[in-house]
């Protein structure tokens, strides 16, 4: 199965670098703001009609186009409060 696989690392709230994730300078690079987060998790949903699934479920349900995968790693705390806000919007 050919998937469309987008990796997140760490979103954060506009403003600063809070302590999640990696607090190296090299790891600033790999933080997005929470609101670009947004923009981007908007365009995916309007740009694909369908509820989101499980990895784990993808063999049970009919995917007429490609599967989008949003994986995320070594984020920190953002997973609790920022990035799950945002998917709880989306049906996520």
């Amino acid at each position: 199965m050919r998937a469309v696989s987008l990796l997140y690392h760490d979103v954060i709230v506009s403003g600063g670098h809070e302590p999640s994730g990696f607090s190296s300078p090299q790891g600033q690079r790999y933080k997005l703001q929470k609101d670009e987060f947004h923009l981007q998790m908007a365009g995916i949903h309007k740009a694909t009609p369908f509820m989101p699934v499980l990895v784990s479920d993808l063999g049970n349900v009919s995917q007429p186009h490609e599967p989008i995968m949003l994986t995320f790693d070594d984020g920190g705390i953002s997973g609790h409060t920022h990035i799950s806000d945002v998917l709880d919007q989306y049906g996520g």
